[in-house]
């Protein structure tokens, strides 16, 4: 058994190595397209820690650690997602565009607000405003967002475990729907709904390629830049935020901080050239991973239980996303490859949307995908607060 913080650091960062070694042998396997390894590495890690690999005990020095690594971590990913982030290609979508956008963030919200409280007693557990905030936070967001939702709301370990079964679980089938099904359907539904590309072609010939550095290898000065950056914003965010929390005890430190930490990252993205760094998809990716497989320590196996109800839960939000966007489609003339871009976007974020929006053979659809994915996690952790509290006034 693992007791001490740096035992528990470097059990984590060598499953992480495993992990990566694992998926470049074994990854493009049968077995694995159906199960992918992120879902094996996740069980694993809880299996790790439900066995006991690490002593999770309260105030022993893993939960400590664990804490530390959770608190300061996800800020860090936070700025490294939203500073990739540019306000102006954002606008240069067009309204049709950002319309289609907007429409599909209310469906998902709409969504996760039914599908919680239609379920919250076959669930029954104590934090379902904040398990449905993390989902939501992701869904629109990225993992960024599930787990700045996540702190702000105090989730438990067994209400995150259940948020990242219904996130993980359900997403791959759903990304692997809009892959293969919406080709084949897309000549009928869009003769059905009068569809009108045009304004994809043009927004995407209107957004700049800005990638003019990405071609280039990634330098020890590249990393220490935006770790840099972004740890000092983390540490000035955290003064202020615990300065308002004095003054207005209502704001917590956690919400003044991740505001302050997301509007200065979007600002820093769109008028310097910080978000076109090599390195930041690389320490984005990292820390994404890490806080995603902390968030199985300390779990118990019993929270999978009502698995079933779980995977109905976000079966139905999904079942509201598609037909709400099926109706805004028809209502707006949107052809069903834009409604796929928007859905990835949303629901998948920035390393799935270009996967999805490649499968449709339109360029544009990848330019205008790649922006769309990259508004998500400006407003995933404040729409998944929205939806956690309107949840749990209505179950109350």
């Amino acid at each position: 058994m693992i007791t001490t913080g740096f035992g528990f650091a470097a059990s984590v960062f060598a499953l992480l190595a495993l992990y990566y070694v694992f998926t470049e042998k074994f990854g493009n396997s049968r077995a694995f397209k159906v199960v992918p390894t992120l879902i094996v590495f996740y069980v694993l890690f809880i299996l790790c820690s439900h066995f006991g690999l690490w002593s999770y005990e309260e105030g022993s020095q893993v939960t400590a650690t664990k804490q530390a690594m959770t608190d300061y971590g996800v800020p860090l990913l936070i700025f490294t997602a939203v500073v990739q982030s540019d306000g102006r290609k954002m606008l240069k979508l067009g309204p049709k565009l950002l319309l289609v956008y907007v429409l599909t963030c209310i469906s998902i919200i709409l969504g996760m607000i039914v599908a919680g409280v239609a379920f919250a007693s076959k669930l029954n557990i104590p934090e379902m405003g904040g398990t449905m905030a993390a989902v939501t936070g992701s869904f629109i967001g990225g993992p960024e967002n599930l787990y700045a939702a996540a702190n702000i709301a105090e989730l438990s370990d067994g209400g995150l475990a259940n948020a990242l079964l219904l996130i993980y679980v359900v997403f791959t089938p759903w990304m692997t729907m809009l892959i293969v099904l919406v080709p084949i359907v897309a000549d009928k539904f869009n003769k059905w709904t009068k569809a009108d590309i045009r304004p994809i072609e043009e927004a995407a010939s209107n957004i700049a390629d800005s990638t003019a550095e990405a071609g280039r290898n990634t330098s020890a000065r590249d990393i220490f830049i935006v770790l840099g950056i972004a740890m000092m914003l983390e540490l000035v965010s955290l003064v202020i935020g615990e300065k308002v929390e004095a003054i207005f005890p209502s704001v917590s430190q956690s919400i003044t901080m991740y505001l302050i930490v997301t509007v200065v990252s979007l600002f820093v993205g769109t008028y310097t050239k910080l978000g076109q760094n090599p390195a930041l998809p690389a320490i984005s990716g990292t820390l994404a991973m890490v806080m995603l497989l902390l968030g199985c320590v300390g779990i118990d196996l019993g929270v999978f239980k009502d698995a079933g109800y779980f995977l109905a839960t976000s079966a139905t939000a999904l079942i509201i996303h598609a037909v709400f966007m099926i109706v805004a489609a028809k209502l707006l003339r949107v052809d069903l490859q834009t409604l796929g871009c928007a859905s990835i976007a949303t629901i998948g974020g920035n390393s799935s949307a270009p996967v999805v929006a490649t499968a449709y053979g339109n360029k544009a659809y990848i330019t205008i995908a790649t922006v769309m994915a990259a508004i998500g996690p400006v407003i995933g952790t404040f729409t998944g607060l929205f939806v956690g509290n309107v949840i749990d006034m209505m179950v109350k």
